[in-house]
């Protein structure tokens, strides 16, 4: 009975303790499942945000590549540009180099036409000099025979002049 006893009471303990672990276990897995669902809340609003900054970033992914294919357009356009303003460029030095060398070349051909204009003045005013100095020796000549001439009528006006005196001249001479 003693031993019924206490295995009653034995079973009885056993029970107790069984129920307090039973108890503390229940606690233990509900303080567990609590956590867990607490976690796993967590897990879902942290999923939440995830796929919010996801497509955010989707988002900024794309205007991102918009941007950087307007911005590529944008550098083929300023590339065309400035391909054509080095070719415009090229074009304008070349024909002010066309026309810096004509203007070369005409300064050229004016410096030898003044060049040739000089040399031709020059020849000419020594032909001018020439014939002043052949004039003035005509001129000296000519005076010589005026002198001469005039001394020669003179004379002979000289000699009429005592003609006259016997002779009544029907013709006059003059010079």
């Amino acid at each position: 009975m003693i031993f019924n006893k206490k295995k009653k009471m034995a079973t009885q303990t056993k029970k107790k303790l069984d129920q307090q672990l039973r108890e503390v276990l229940e606690q233990q897995l509900n303080e567990k499942q609590k956590k867990l669902i607490e976690a796993e809340a967590e897990n879902r609003m942290l999923k939440n945000e995830i796929e919010k900054m996801r497509a955010k970033l989707e988002k900024k992914e794309e205007q991102l590549e918009k941007d950087l294919a307007e911005l590529q357009k944008k550098l083929v356009e300023m590339e065309q540009q400035q391909n054509e303003q080095q070719k415009s460029n090229e074009k304008m030095e070349k024909m002010l180099q066309t026309k810096a060398d004509a203007e070369k070349e005409n300064d050229d051909k004016l410096k030898n036409d003044h060049n040739e204009m000089e040399e031709k003045v020059h020849k000419l005013e020594e032909q001018l000099d020439t014939q002043k100095a052949f004039q003035s020796e005509l001129e000296k000549k000519l005076m010589e025979q005026i002198v001469t001439v005039q001394t020669k009528v003179d004379q002979q006006k000289g000699k009429r002049n005592e003609q006259r005196l016997f002779i009544v001249p029907t013709v006059t001479l003059s010079l």
